[in-house]
């Protein structure tokens, strides 16, 4: 029996399931973003002067 005094947002997540699977795939696809922000943030679009970055 579903606790009627919580709001009903609260009421429908607590009926939401995510798959382990899921969230490993969500894991992984967020790693290889920040990774890819991470290496394009570290190709300068310009030559850095010496001693700088």
């Amino acid at each position: 029996m579903k606790n009627e005094s919580s709001p009903p947002f609260f009421r429908r997540l607590e009926a939401q399931v995510i798959s382990p699977g899921a969230v490993a795939e969500l894991l992984r696809l967020l790693s290889e973003s920040i990774s890819r922000v991470r290496k394009h943030r570290n190709e300068a679009a310009y030559p850095l002067p010496e001693g700088r970055g």
